[in-house]
């Protein structure tokens, strides 16, 4: 009886060692893909700021052709008024002119 609970003994003593090996290379795998990770997350910390700064460089650039547009947009319309009223006054003034190239 003290036989077999020594050998009882001793299996669960090497099944717990076994255990604790698993376990030891389980943290240390786990040790590794926590490296692996906090490496990933400061290489897309530093993309993801470099992104922003670039998107809010394109959003500035983007605002400011906008700007430009709408100048050019007003100049353009003017420029528009201008021509229709020169058109405009050339009509008129060939109908005046010959009209009175008749007397």
């Amino acid at each position: 009886m003290i036989f077999l609970a020594i050998i009882l003994s001793l299996l669960l003593t090497l099944f717990n060692v076994y255990l604790v090996i698993r376990i030891w290379h389980f943290k240390e795998k786990m040790a590794i893909v926590n490296h692996n990770l906090l490496e990933y997350e400061s290489s897309i910390k530093c993309q993801l700021k470099s992104t922003t700064q670039i998107i809010r460089q394109q959003q500035i650039k983007i605002i400011q052709i906008h700007q430009e547009y709408q100048i050019l947009k007003s100049r353009w319309q003017k420029i528009r008024q201008f021509i229709i009223l020169l058109s405009w006054l050339y009509k008129n003034t060939n109908k005046y002119f010959m009209k009175s190239s008749r007397f």
